[in-house]
Order: C-alpha cells, then structure tokens, then sequence
C-alpha cells in the first residue's frame, strides 16, 4: 500500500534479490515495447533490469544475463503492479463492453497530455531531467488524472470511449464531436483492418 509501505525498489528470483529499475522513464519506454514482437523480452530486461557501471555503460546483472526466463516474469510483475494502485477498474484499457473495443490511451499520443496534466496538477515537470518519480508513485499519479475532472486525460479518455447506451441524438452528436477532436491516430493495425474492410 502506498500509503504504508516503501515503495518496491527490488524483484527476486531463486532467493536472490536485486534492484529493479523504479524511474518513470524507463518503465514508460517499457510500455512502449510490443511484448509479443522478436526480441521483447531482451527490450524489456534493458529497460527494467540494466544497471550502469563504474564506467558509466549499461549492462544487465550477471544473475539476469544468466538466466533470464524468470528475471523477465518477475520484472514484469513488478512492473504491471503499478496500475494496480487504484483498484477501481481499468481507465486506460478499451471499454470492456466491447472485446475488440477502441484504443482510449496511447502513452506516444498522449505525452504531452500526461505531461500538461502533471505539471498543472502536482507541479511535476517530467520534462527535466532532474525529475524523478517513481514507477509506481508516477502511476499513482495518472491514474488519479484520469480521473480527475477537468485534467485533459480525462477529457480524452472520455471523449473516445463508447457513448452508453440510452443517449439521445444531441448526446451522441456532442460525443461524436469531441471523439474526433481527440481522437488518437491510427496504428499500422488498425490501418491494415481499415484497408481490408474497404475491399
């Protein structure tokens, strides 16, 4: 709990301890790895496991280099542990009415609304290299904008998840309306899906 506990600055595997890499930077370049694409799991060991040595090059510890399998799973675990901090739901997923539901956040797209939003609302430029947040402290933070009325995350979010049912005409012109003012651009995916329903 964040509130009680420090936060976790290290992962274990087969009863050896070491630390893990707790700043935001590293971790969001985590997100932006596709964990099912070649080479993923070296990507994510880089990002979250590497540490810098005397002569100031990054390597990976000897433990993980050795025997990576379980230094990934557990890196990983605490990594996605962040968006556990607020347990009320999912505001960064798509919605779960629908299986195939559309994108609602995208951390390329959004990072200048993550960063307008910590900056108006913690006073957090995460734009200096001098500030450093913790992964799960920083998660704790955007999960509280997101819901936050009258952060541009929120109006975001809002804007592109489905409209409930029951909405009137004026209800759906107004959401349509601000769904394409914030509107995230395409990925390749989605694309590629656009071109096959045309033919």
């Amino acid at each position: 709990m964040l509130l009680v506990d420090a936060l976790p600055s290290t992962v274990e595997a087969g009863g050896v301890s070491l630390p893990v890499c707790c700043g935001f930077r590293r971790n969001v370049a985590a997100e932006l790895v596709d964990r099912d694409a070649p080479g993923a799991a070296s990507s994510l060991l880089w990002c979250l496991m590497a540490t810098r040595g005397p002569d100031g090059r990054r390597s990976l510890p000897e433990e993980v280099a050795a025997d990576p399998a379980p230094w990934l799973a557990a890196a990983l675990e605490w990594h996605d542990a962040a968006m556990g901090a607020m347990p009320y739901g999912d505001p960064l997923a798509p919605d779960a009415r629908a299986a195939d539901g559309p994108r609602t956040f995208d951390w390329e797209a959004d990072a200048a609304l993550v960063t307008a939003d910590f900056q108006r609302l913690y006073g957090l430029d995460l734009t200096d290299p001098a500030c450093q947040v913790h992964w799960h402290r920083f998660c704790a933070l955007l999960l509280a904008a997101v819901r936050t009325e009258g952060s541009l995350l929120s109006a975001a979010l809002s804007a592109r998840a489905p409209l409930g049912p029951g909405a009137d005409r004026h209800a759906r012109a107004e959401h349509r309306r601000r769904a394409e003012a914030w509107a995230l651009p395409p990925t390749e995916d989605e694309l590629r899906k656009r071109a096959m329903e045309s033919f």
